[in-house]
């Protein structure tokens, strides 16, 4: 029986010091009114931004990003490269359409941050994760900049993406890409993203 009971305590001390380090783990909220996603194109040479749903980044208890989670709204995309309201709306409304965002379906796209590694001792971080558009998810891995003051976060980064790994494009579907059949198609990066958030504590 005692034995049982120190077998116990020793359990609930080895417990504790990881139930304390979660509590240490601050989550900082994304405040969607000040944080855009800017994009342009390489095709037709649009440009425009998107808004967010949500978006939250998690700390660790030494005070280091660690992973997060943020939402778009795909009905919301803009496009502000035509300054004749009436083209702009054509180019909102083509963007939502099947043959790219097909928003009606997929209102919401994601990114799923799994890891964050900080070069150095500076700024800048290495970030991994999956972005999935149009139910499709891929892995991305961009440099970002991720500045932490009092209780806001301030975060920065440049993405180049392809289109066709998520299937947004107005022409034919190219061809799946075999690596084990000597497909040597490229995908160069034809969608150039800027991302401008900030974050609460």
């Amino acid at each position: 029986m005692i034995s049982k009971i120190v077998t116990i305590l020793l359990f609930v001390m080895m417990l504790q010091p990881a139930v304390h380090a979660q509590k240490l783990q601050r989550t900082y909220q994304l405040d969607i009114k000040k944080s855009k996603i800017l994009w342009k194109t390489k095709v037709g040479r649009h440009s425009g931004y998107l808004l967010f749903n949500s978006g939250n980044l998690q700390y660790s208890a030494t005070g280091q990003p660690i992973n997060g989670s943020f939402s778009m709204d795909m009905n919301n995309i803009r496009s502000t490269d035509n300054a004749q309201d009436e083209a702009r709306r054509k180019t909102d409304a083509n963007l939502k359409k099947e043959d790219f965002f097909y928003s009606a379906l997929y209102p919401t796209a994601t990114i799923d941050v799994k890891k964050i590694t900080r070069i150095g001792s500076s700024l800048a971080y290495k970030v991994m994760g999956d972005l999935t558009i149009k139910g499709i998810s891929k892995p991305i891995e961009f440099t970002s900049t991720i500045s932490t003051k009092d209780k806001v976060t301030h975060i920065t980064a440049n993405i180049d993406m392809s289109r066709q790994l998520w299937n947004i494009h107005s022409e034919p579907k190219a061809k799946s890409l075999d690596l084990m059949s000597g497909t040597t198609e490229k995908l160069n990066p034809d969608i150039f993203v800027s991302l401008d958030l900030i974050l609460n504590k």
